[in-house]
């Protein structure tokens, strides 16, 4: 009777006053914007509101915030759009149809007053009957009440979250999330969905009888590095082996995780250099955006895990993440002792001397090239002064025998010819000067053999 003696609509000036109402009232609300100067469907507007007062509550604005937001472009017509209690404006429904007249805007109110996904009870079953499209039932009985909620996704605008749940976004589809454990059970999408499987689904759930959607990526073929690739499917199986595993896990955009990636893979380094340790200690690491890990609690990236060789309580790292914080922690929390700080100590060591020693080798090479290369310089300097000494020895000889020819042709006699004697003298030269020559050959023989290195 109140609703009635008011106005069939309540008229806005100010924007503030109209938001004010639209947040604090708990009906539907049909609102109607007024560019300046535009009056067609104003009449129409009025006359539904009062054949429909008692179910909606009708507001009218001709403020300008609101025509800019909500009226058509054109400026030429008005603007009608339903807000929807418990919903945010951003979620509003508004009205496109071409033609303004009383039976297009009746049903444009009727349907999206109603929420997508709805109660129904004696309250609301006039308005969806009033509809007149067609309504689809969920039954179910309060039995789940405490146990599951049900609601309503509009796949236009959220249809993206079904990636979130495991799901392809293919529309209609029916999941059920598990929050506190983050599992996602939902009914197989390769057929299209049977609205008849919904209540033994939800039974099936409740009964603990389903399986949840593991979201997983490929188990790998071939594992390439010294940290284990680890995927969804496998990681109960690989937690639970009987070694200490160490399990980070990341997100690929975490910048601590980059910085953590070369320590964490020099530290399995160590282990797998260590044939008694390889077997023993394990570290894996797996990317927590695209692996669903059912029952583990993660919080933050990165995240370490060591999971004890015994099967005892996992332990979360705590620490600095240093490759001697993580091996002293795998030492302490795991069951195995595995001491890879001594490890990567005694790796080292051996590291550097092979350093050393591959510094020596080369040192050594180096010094013997050296000694080669001036070893060759002697014997080219050595064959150089044999093919000197040689010509001019054969020079002189050639001279000398040439001059002995003069000798033997020239007068006997110092009378008969005064050069006699001066032929002589060369003779004997050429005798001394072919006994110099084979010594000298001796010698010169003797230095490319590496005899006599002084006497040259």
């Amino acid at each position: 009777m109140i609703k009635q003696s008011l106005p069939a609509v309540s008229v806005f000036d100010d924007a503030a006053d109209l938001q004010e109402a639209i947040d604090n009232l708990k009906d539907v609300i049909v609102l109607q914007v007024l560019p300046e100067g535009v009056t067609v469907g104003n009449d129409t507007f009025f006359t539904i509101a009062n054949s429909l007062r008692d179910d909606f509550t009708f507001f009218s604005t001709n403020n300008s915030e609101f025509v800019d937001k909500y009226a058509p472009k054109s400026g030429k017509r008005p603007g009608y759009v339903i807000f929807r209690p418990d919903e945010e404006s951003s979620d509003a429904s508004i009205f496109e149809g071409k033609i303004i007249d009383k039976d297009n805007l009746v049903d444009f109110i009727k349907v999206e007053a109603k929420p997508l996904f709805g109660e129904v009870n004696g309250g609301s079953f006039r308005a969806y009957m009033a509809a007149d499209i067609p309504l689809a039932y969920y039954f179910y009985n309060e039995e789940y009440r405490g146990k599951i909620n049900f609601a309503g996704l509009d796949a236009t605008k959220f249809g993206v979250h079904a990636k979130n749940l495991n799901m392809e976004e293919k529309f209609p589809l029916f999941v059920i999330h598990d929050v506190k454990e983050n599992l996602k059970y939902g009914i197989s999408q390769d057929t299209e969905l049977d609205n008849d499987k919904i209540p033994d689904f939800v039974a099936d759930f409740v009964a603990g009888k389903l399986d949840p959607i593991v979201k997983s990526e490929p188990i790998p073929e071939v594992q390439n590095s010294s940290v284990y690739h680890l995927v969804g499917y496998e990681h109960d199986k690989i937690i639970a082996l009987p070694k200490d595993v160490l399990v980070k896990y990341y997100a690929p955009w975490c910048g601590h995780c980059k910085r953590l990636a070369p320590i964490f893979k020099a530290l399995a380094d160590v282990y797998a250099a260590d044939e008694a340790s390889k077997d023993k200690v394990v570290l894996a690491e797996i990317d927590h955006t695209a692996n669903d890990i059912p029952g583990v609690d993660i919080q933050g990236y990165p995240t370490l895990i060591l999971y004890p060789a015994d099967g005892s309580e996992p332990v979360e790292f705590q620490g600095q993440r240093t490759l001697e914080g993580m091996a002293n922690f795998i030492k302490e929390k795991g069951s195995l002792n595995i001491d890879g700080v001594a490890l990567h100590d005694e790796q080292e060591a051996v590291r550097k001397a092979e350093e050393e020693k591959k510094a020596a080798e080369e040192e050594k090479a180096e010094e013997e090239k050296q000694e080669k290369q001036a070893d060759e310089s002697v014997v080219d300097s050595a064959s150089s002064s044999e093919e000197t000494t040689s010509t001019t020895t054969t020079t002189t000889v050639a001279a000398v025998s040439s001059d002995a020819e003069k000798a033997k042709e020239a007068p006997k006699t110092e009378e008969a010819d005064p050069m006699a004697a001066v032929y002589a003298k060369i003779g004997e030269a050429k005798q001394f000067v072919l006994k110099e020559k084979d010594a000298l050959l001796a010698k010169v023989q003797g230095v490319i053999n590496g005899e006599n290195h002084d006497e040259l």
